[in-house]
């Protein structure tokens, strides 16, 4: 961005940004409760809401495509772990792991155990 540009960006108000979203939540609730139809297309409309929102503050398509991805690559690691812990969750269900340290349990832990657990002195 040149320094003219620069000065041209500003940051929205609190009625643009509460206008974005009461439209988004519009769209969102009559996309899944009238129309039936998935979120996926609210959220794709939202994006589209958003990019024209940020070239109204003076944002360039390219700035705003850049902090674009960057949103996605910072948030890509905890989405990666996610889904490899669910991906060993599930491993183990398939295995038999969780179910024998259910059946394992209950039958170290016994109800007598709850009993005398709870008693206070």
């Amino acid at each position: 961005m040149t320094p003219q540009q620069e000065n041209a960006v500003r940051k929205p108000h609190i009625l643009e940004v509460g206008v974005l979203l009461v439209c988004f939540l519009a769209i969102a609730f009559s996309f899944t409760g009238i129309f039936d139809l998935s979120i996926q297309l609210a959220l794709f409309i939202a994006l589209f809401m958003a990019i024209l929102l940020g070239l109204r503050l003076g944002y360039t398509y390219d700035s705003l495509q850049e902090a674009l991805k960057e949103g996605i690559y910072n948030g890509l690691e905890a989405v990666l772990i996610l889904i490899s812990v669910g991906a060993l969750i599930g491993t183990w269900i398939a295995g038999g792991v969780v179910p024998s340290i259910i059946y394992y349990g209950l039958e170290f832990i016994h109800p007598s155990i709850f009993l005398l657990g709870g008693v206070n002195n």
